[in-house]
């Protein structure tokens, strides 16, 4: 059984923020991944 622990909307806010911080990051570091992306959003 999976058992959730409650975090608060801030934490849990800052914790995607910083995933998204890190995914950018590789992004922006692998030319094919920013081809990628950037394809992707035109």
């Amino acid at each position: 059984m999976l058992i959730l622990f409650a975090e608060s909307p801030e934490e849990l806010e800052r914790e995607a923020d910083e995933e998204l911080a890190e995914e950018r990051l590789r992004v922006n570091e692998d030319p094919l991944l920013k081809e990628f992306y950037e394809t992707e959003a035109a």
